[in-house]
């Protein structure tokens, strides 16, 4: 959790003032505590000591949702705005420019490699040092929850001769319901994931393989294909009974990420986002003919 440098100078001068007087300052390193993120009901995210035994405290009258619960204090009265310790509002640095060097006695001895020293003040007069090795979540990280975010329409294979097609006769596919517009998902710091649909992909089930087509969501012939063979012999059952073959569906979008509407790119992220396959019975029949000579 960074703060302005404002605040971080503002740490030294307490530090400095503190010394020219003469002042005896106890600074006592609390125990460590794990930061939740709370999203309150403006959208406003901060990071929010956990209760006990997980979880965050029971927001006030009027605060916000979030998993978990919402802030414990009132964060609306400058400068304690960041985040709540208990019941207090705080704001903070997190890591301190301060050094083991800077403080003397005013913190105790490292507990790890991984710790940092962090710095609080709050509307209950409590000014402290302390080890932390608890940070918000880097820009990857939000990145990654923002693509969990995204939510794949609800959409249902289908065919066109609706209810059973025949061989040697162009089959038609669609992604009833889909929809085309633009998947957002969101997380904190204005990190966004956007996915723009790509393609479809179609196994028609009777064992040509999968094909990919044009990202199609309503009756058209830009997704087609033939089978050659009858369905008699199906693994399938179609609603009247009969044999049919397994087809599938999945849908496919490009993935792209933004930080406050401006491209964020870093190496490892997702590229692309796939649906989870949708099933659809297809049976198909033969048309019998009688060739009759001319005469």
């Amino acid at each position: 959790m960074r703060v302005k440098d404002v605040r971080r100078r503002a740490v030294h001068v307490l530090t400095a003032v503190a010394v020219v007087l003469g002042l005896t300052v106890l600074f006592a390193a609390p125990a460590q505590a794990e930061l939740c993120e709370v999203t309150d009901s403006q959208g406003k995210v901060t990071y929010v000591e956990c209760a006990p035994g997980g979880g965050t405290t029971t927001p006030p009258p009027g605060g916000g949702g979030g998993s978990g619960g919402g802030p414990s204090c009132d964060l609306s009265k400058e400068p304690y705005t960041e985040f709540c310790h208990g019941n207090a509002a705080c704001w903070g640095n997190n890591p301190s420019p301060n050094t083991e060097d800077d403080l003397g006695d005013r913190i105790g001895p490292k507990p790890g490699d991984d710790y940092h020293i962090a710095f609080r003040s709050c509307d209950d007069g409590e000014d402290k040092w302390y080890w932390t090795k608890d940070d918000a979540p880097s820009r990857e990280e939000l990145a990654r929850r923002a693509y969990g975010a995204l939510q794949v329409p609800v959409f249902t294979p289908t065919f066109n001769p609706p209810t059973r097609t025949y061989v040697n006769l162009d089959t038609w596919w669609w992604a009833q319901g889909a929809g085309t517009d633009e998947l957002v998902g969101s997380a904190a710091n204005g990190i966004r994931a956007l996915a723009t649909p790509d393609h479809m992909e179609v196994d028609p089930g009777d064992g040509s393989g999968v094909f990919r087509c044009e990202f199609s969501t309503t009756k058209s012939d830009e997704c087609a294909h033939t089978y050659r063979r009858a369905s008699y012999a199906g693994k399938a059952v179609a609603a009247d009974g009969s044999k049919a073959y397994p087809a599938r569906m999945r849908l496919i979008w490009d993935v792209r990420f933004e930080d406050d509407g401006a491209p964020l790119v870093i190496g490892g992220l997702p590229t692309s986002l796939a649906s989870p396959w949708q099933g659809s019975a297809v049976p198909v029949r033969e048309i019998q003919t009688v060739v009759v000579p001319s005469r």
